[in-house]
């Protein structure tokens, strides 16, 4: 992971569970446009096909900034962190997944047991 001793940002990643019932992707988005970021950056939002904001967050995705693509239900995920800069994600299991990458990660709390996970922001075991 050479690439991430630099301090660059052009790969974002943003997986916030396959479903994503209360939409805090959508959330995500919206906070990002009020956010300075590099003109290069590039944005990929994963989702489940049963998400029920799918939808939503495509049209929301159109009309990001910077190019911002929505993948659904893909295989590609350990190849779509270790590309990454930054990945914003639960604190669910994929946390251990980033953590083997060594992908920087802001991580949100979106349920009681993934508050266990938690001591000062990192997952206990990185």
């Amino acid at each position: 992971m050479a690439r991430r001793s630099e301090s660059s940002l052009s790969k974002l990643l943003i997986f916030l569970g396959g479903v994503d019932r209360d939409n805090i992707t959508g959330l995500v988005l919206g906070a990002l446009i009020t956010t300075a970021m590099p003109q290069n950056i590039s944005i990929t939002v994963v989702m489940g096909a049963h998400a029920p904001f799918l939808e939503a967050i495509r049209s929301q995705a159109a009309l990001m900034p910077w190019p911002t693509t929505v993948l659904v239900d893909t295989y590609k995920m350990a190849t779509l962190m270790a590309d990454s800069d930054l990945a914003i994600g639960a604190s669910g299991s994929a946390t251990w997944e980033r953590c083997c990458l060594a992908l920087p990660t802001l991580m949100v709390v979106l349920a009681d047991n993934q508050k266990k996970l938690q001591v000062g922001g990192l997952p206990r075991v990185c």
